[in-house]
């Protein structure tokens, strides 16, 4: 395979670019995956604009007449166009505006009069694949129709809790909270190529105003019924929001006071407005003057109005938070676990299989450090620093040690790539950027490109301040890009599939698929030094104690003091260290716990198919086989590996 990998490395931070989720890349929906995509607030029909707009909006009944009488391959794009239309924004982060004959002028309504409409969108559509005759499809058809029918099912289990979700979070990557998704839209997804991506650009940004009242209405709806974000959710969107305006962090903030110039928008399109080709003097003056109004009209009052929401909310906001603390959270987090998973385990069941995860990696850890002279009986967090204690760091705050950092990352990336013909033949149609992650994104990770291509995936190497060590590096680089998030979603991207089969991944897929690929690296003879070999294991013992906290926090009622405690201690973190990460695993149910469990799945699979064809076992037809056909719940992937294994047995 040709190297993928494209350097964007610069001694100068590019403006906010894209943050993507997490340390993937992947987006929220609904507690699952849409890859490209960002939060769900799918709705009926064709895309509705915010306010104003050219599209007439059409009702369900006329919408699901459109589907009767395709043929079943029609069928599954054109209800799955249906769903995507109904979310403007993620229409333009896949790249799919110009095919599906939009603009890019609207913005995605969050009402919950719209959020609710999409559960008689699904059931309608589920109802209509139901009146296909499976058995008589090919069996590629067949596999797409159980693929939907779990999709669909699944997000019709989550109808009684539509709301649990807070769509302002404590994380600011796209697809984990509204906010950010928004500020991610317009400093990087949406494109400005052309005079009508512009005149587009300046229509979205009217309506930031109008969308952040119909956020705040939506907050307050959920908060009527007993959802409110954990407290210290609460700090860190308010810390973020603040950023975005570009204001201190303490005092009042008022709409008036806000500096156009000190903005994410606007910093982001003055750079992106002077790449732009083709465009008079006149031109360009015309949509700085028109931008410049939108930010302060609309982007400024819109984000302060937030704002001033999620200050208010903090002291009605509980100090703990989680599921427990939630109406029906037992039957919320149930669902979650299957959800995120797609696997039907109880809490009890998966807390258990974290703490002998837990065990185990502490173990083979504890071997590794013997291994270097060191007393194993110590605690984790002394075995670290002494392990550590001879190694160079970078300073990150020096332009320097910046591109000491990412020129390592770039190195790693590019072994992965030069070496992962031999554990898969699969190729990604697009190359890889590496650039360096926006100031404050606290996170590495991948930024999956668009369906058609024009926007590359990239890989966000965290450059906040503060010092680093290489031996790290290739651990992540590996989870997020060869051969992990970018690999396997790239390829996803360019299969001839239907597109939701190209789109949707269930969280425990892509994540457990990124995590066992750190190990598969390890295989692969990337890790060059016993101590890189250790932050692999590392990583891996902190997905292990995800699990266990995750349950633990919505399951047990923990508090974050207490899953930070127990983290801290387990994996070998300074005390104190980890109280602000617990936001992710408090306000996202079973997230957290789908790396390590989606990890073990894939391992699973490969030791029953290693088991069975023994000598003629072959890592390149396994990996083919279980990312070559799109991501997909385990038990229907599980089948797939059952049919390969009977197939070889029996040539």
């Amino acid at each position: 395979m040709e190297a993928v990998v494209r350097s964007t490395i610069s001694t100068q931070r590019p403006v906010y670019d894209t943050p993507h989720l997490l340390e993937w890349g992947g987006i929220m929906r609904s507690g699952r995956v849409v890859v490209l995509v960002c939060v769900a607030v799918l709705a009926l029909g064709a895309w509705v604009p915010v306010d104003g707009g050219s599209a007439e909006p059409r009702t369900l009944d006329q919408v699901l007449a459109g589907l009767h009488g395709l043929s079943f391959r029609d069928f599954l794009d054109a209800s799955y166009k249906e769903i995507l239309l109904r979310n403007p924004e993620v229409v333009t982060s896949l790249g799919l505006s110009a095919q599906f004959g939009m603009r890019d002028d609207s913005l995605t309504d969050v009402s919950p009069e719209f959020i609710l409409e999409n559960y008689s969108l699904y059931r309608g559509i589920l109802d209509l694949l139901h009146a296909y005759d499976r058995a008589a499809l090919s069996e590629a058809d067949r596999l797409s129709y159980d693929i939907y029918e779990w999709y669909l099912d699944d997000w019709i289990r989550g109808e009684p809790y539509a709301f649990h979700d807070y769509p302002i979070s404590g994380i600011g990557l796209m697809g984990w909270s509204v906010d950010a998704s928004l500020v991610t839209l317009f400093t990087d997804d949406h494109p400005l190529v052309t005079k009508e991506n512009l005149d587009d650009y300046i229509t979205r940004l009217s309506l930031v105003n109008g969308k952040m009242g119909e956020l705040v209405e939506a907050l307050e709806y959920r908060e009527k019924r007993g959802i409110y974000p954990a407290r210290f959710t609460a700090d860190m969107a308010t810390s973020r929001i603040r950023q975005y305006l570009g204001v201190s962090q303490s005092g009042q903030v008022t709409a008036s006071k806000v500096r156009v110039e000190g903005t994410i928008v606007w910093t982001s399109f003055r750079d992106r407005l002077a790449a732009m080709q083709g465009l008079s003097d006149s031109e360009r003056n015309d949509a700085f003057a028109a931008v410049r109004n939108g930010v302060e009209t609309s982007f400024i009052p819109g984000y302060v109005a937030l704002l001033k929401h999620m200050e208010a909310i903090r002291s009605k906001a509980p100090e703990v938070g989680g599921a427990t603390f939630l109406p029906d959270g037992e039957a919320y987090y149930a669902y979650k676990l299957r959800d995120q998973t797609t696997l039907d385990r109880s809490a009890e069941e998966t807390r258990e299989i974290g703490l002998a995860e837990v065990s185990r990696v502490q173990a083979e850890m504890r071997e590794k450090y013997a291994a270097l002279g060191l007393d194993p009986n110590q605690p984790m967090l002394d075995l670290r620093r002494a392990a550590n204690a001879n190694e160079p760091s970078y300073d990150l705050s020096t332009p320097e040690g910046q591109q000491v950092y990412l020129a390592e990352n770039e190195r790693v990336l590019a072994l992965a790539s030069a070496a992962i013909s031999t554990v898969c033949s699969l190729t990604p149609k697009y190359p890889l950027d590496v650039r360096p992650a926006p100031p404050g994104s606290g996170n590495c990770y991948f930024s999956p490109g668009s369906l058609d291509g024009s926007r590359p995936g990239a890989y966000y190497v965290n450059m906040d301040g503060g010092v680093a060590d290489l031996n790290s590096v290739p651990v992540v680089a590996y989870h997020e890009g060869i051969p992990g998030h970018y690999f396997q979603m790239t390829i996803a991207g360019g299969l001839d599939l239907p597109l939701f089969r190209r789109c949707e991944a269930p969280m425990a897929f892509l994540e457990g698929w990124a995590l066992y690929s750190e190990g598969l690296a390890a295989e692969m003879g990337l890790y060059s030094t016993a101590l890189q070999d250790l932050a692999r294991l590392d990583l891996t013992l902190q997905r292990a104690c995800r699990v266990v906290m995750d349950t633990s926090i919505h399951s047990l009622g923990w508090s974050p003091q207490e899953a930070a405690a127990y983290y801290e201690t387990e994996r070998g973190a300074p005390p104190g260290s980890q109280y602000w990460m617990m936001g992710r695993y408090v306000g996202f149910p079973a997230q957290g716990l789908s790396y390590m469990i989606g990890m073990l799945e894939f391992v699973a699979l490969r030791a029953k198919v290693e088991a069975a064809l023994g000598d003629r076992f072959s890592p390149i037809e396994f990996h083919d086989l279980v990312i070559g056909g799109g991501a997909m719940p385990f038990p229907i992937l599980e089948r797939l590996v059952d049919e390969y294994i009977a197939k070889k047995l029996a040539a």
